[in-house]
């Protein structure tokens, strides 16, 4: 019942987060280069920080917080995605790349 109710949750935020993203017609390359960073975090570590974690899932609203963090867990210590069928592609660790060397 718990994973249910975390399940529709990040759902939810992902269609606010969509929804949010459609009104801003003019978007800077700043937030589109967001916008791919988020579609690599939510693609890959929602659906098991939803299961897992319970707590921290990310957004557009939270994600440039959490930056250290997530540097520190994906291309620091590469603890981050966990497991051999969810590492992340060229192209996706270049999306996470490009929005926090933007950040700086």
């Amino acid at each position: 019942m718990v994973l249910g109710f975390i399940l529709l949750l990040a759902s939810l935020l992902d269609k606010n987060d969509a929804q949010d993203l459609k009104k801003n017609t003019t978007q800077t390359e700043q937030t589109s280069t967001k916008q791919k960073a988020f579609i690599v975090l939510r693609n890959n570590c929602n659906t098991c920080h939803a299961t897992k974690r319970q707590l921290q899932l990310f957004t557009l609203y939270n994600m440039d917080s959490l930056r250290l963090e997530i540097n520190t867990q994906v291309f620091i210590t590469r603890k981050m995605p966990k497991g051999k069928r969810n590492q992340l592609s060229e192209q996706e660790e270049m999306n996470l790349k490009n929005w926090l060397n933007g950040l700086n």
